[in-house]
């Protein structure tokens, strides 16, 4: 998970064969978003992915917790929280 800038936000460390959209969630809860002062937020305003990322379940983790989600939507799959 990397910032607009490209800077890493996020890790996890998986075998190479397992698929990173199976482990969105788990980087979204390391992420820290700083602010000038004050602890980090701990979600940011959206997130933006490849159509890898797009499932119902990544949808509405983001929904949830009020976050855009900037993901296109995979051919014939519908989209909705």
């Amino acid at each position: 998970m990397a910032d607009g800038n490209g800077l890493p936000m996020g890790a996890l460390l998986t075998a190479g064969q397992r698929h990173e959209s199976a482990f969105f969630t788990d980087v979204m809860d390391q992420v820290r978003v700083p602010k000038p002062v004050g602890r980090p937020k701990r979600r940011p305003e959206a997130v933006a992915g490849d159509r890898a990322y797009d499932s119902k379940e990544n949808r509405k983790w983001c929904w949830k917790r009020n976050i855009e989600s900037v993901i296109p939507a995979r051919k014939g799959m519908h989209t909705g929280p």
